[in-house]
């Protein structure tokens, strides 16, 4: 592939707190780094963006809409006028873009202009789960009619879009990228084994179910952990998301856990999770569902660390339990309180599942491969092959 490829991202960005924004940045990167793509990020426009056009290293960073369905169309005819990309890439999730209207309209219109469409899904939900959030499949058949082709993280994930009516030629899986780090950090023989809870703070990732395991394991005499909750509601699920939060530090003051549980009640940035996940024996992801990629599972994997995790979505997948990570029954509490005691009392088993781990999905999945991948994908949207 030459350089000349040109590819306009439509996505959220940092600093915007958000996994997609993350995500996009290190495949841009790597796009632009490694192989040479040019690309131009149309990124959301938030009420705190101060600049609307930036340098972040070789990518044009331009914002001009918002996932309300209100956009800068002087400015998109613009970017689309002078950029004239070869490709239009999409990081698309149910709740981005909230206008289902305008979405459909805008690549409509991009349809009509003859431009190429690529839609990462990165989260699909099958019709249960879209009829709570209020979605209809009829979304996903929309987008499978405009888009040219399609990326989604997980294998379950192209098999519900097959169900929607994607053509499985058009639609690729690749996983979640991982990011190098300084590597694995050996913390064996330490007095306090500390258990961390990381990410966003919604009902859906369950971490009030660890407060109940670890109750039961300080009643079973099982003391010699600490607790680290990290983490704060989604900026875009605040008002729905705080309530829950309060219940979760009141179950926390209840249960006399008070003194062993370590509070980091804040938006974290990126740093700072690479801080604590260093400082971290046992990662928990006790999700009570989950419908595409976990970007926390790539850092932890990357970290080297020990997980246990809920036997959903994208976990069913990755982590066979015992082999490169402990996994329970969604909402189990028993067998949670017994995973989490199991790794807590024995540095080998947290070693041997840490480290097999990073091979199974750190090493594989860097996002220099799905960079590679990303790419392998615009070739055959463009050349057929």
């Amino acid at each position: 592939m030459g350089s000349a490829m040109r590819v306009l991202m439509v996505s959220t960005y940092p600093p915007q707190r958000c996994g997609i924004a993350e995500y996009t940045r290190a495949l841009v990167r790597e796009l632009s780094g490694r192989y040479g793509v040019s690309v131009v990020v149309f990124a959301e426009k938030r009420s705190w963006t101060r600049t609307l056009v930036a340098l972040d290293g070789r990518a044009l960073v331009v914002r001009g809409w918002s996932r309300r369905g209100r956009i800068d169309l002087l400015r998109a005819l613009r970017l689309l006028a002078s950029f004239k990309p070869d490709i239009i890439h999409i990081q698309h999730e149910y709740g981005l873009f909230k206008s289902r209207l305008a979405f459909t309209l805008g690549l409509l219109f991009l349809k009509l202009l003859g431009f190429k469409i690529v839609v990462t899904l990165h989260t699909v939900c099958d019709v249960l789960q879209m009829a709570k959030r209020g979605i209809s499949p009829t979304w996903d058949k929309i987008i499978s009619r405009l888009a040219d082709a399609a990326i989604v993280h997980t294998i379950r994930s192209a098999k519900l879009l097959r169900a929607y009516g994607w053509d499985k030629n058009r639609c690729t899986v690749i996983r979640h990228g991982a990011s190098e780090t300084d590597g694995i950090t050996d913390l064996s023989g330490r007095e306090k084994v500390d258990v961390l809870f990381i990410g966003f703070i919604t009902p859906r990732k369950g971490v009030d179910l660890v407060i109940d395991a670890l109750s039961r394991l300080r009643d079973d005499g099982v003391d010699n952990w600490t607790f680290t909750v990290a983490g704060f509601p989604h900026p875009a699920s605040l008002e729905r998301d705080l309530p829950y939060l309060r219940r979760v530090l009141r179950k926390i003051a209840e249960s006399r856990l008070g003194e062993k549980v370590r509070l980091i009640i804040e938006y974290l940035s990126y740093e700072k999770m690479e801080k604590l996940l260093k400082e971290a024996d046992i990662v928990v992801l006790p999700y009570r569902e989950l419908h595409g990629a976990s970007g926390i599972l790539r850092l932890v994997a990357a970290h080297g660390k020990a997980v246990v995790v809920s036997d959903v979505g994208e976990f069913s997948e990755e982590i066979r339990d015992m082999v490169n990570g402990l996994v329970f029954k969604p909402g189990d509490i028993e067998e949670l309180a017994d995973k989490l005691k199991l790794a807590i009392l024995d540095d080998s088993l947290r070693n041997k599942l840490g480290q097999e781990l990073y091979r199974t999905i750190a090493a594989r999945n860097t996002w220099r491969n799905v960079a590679k991948l990303t790419v392998e994908v615009y070739e055959r949207v463009l050349y057929g092959h």
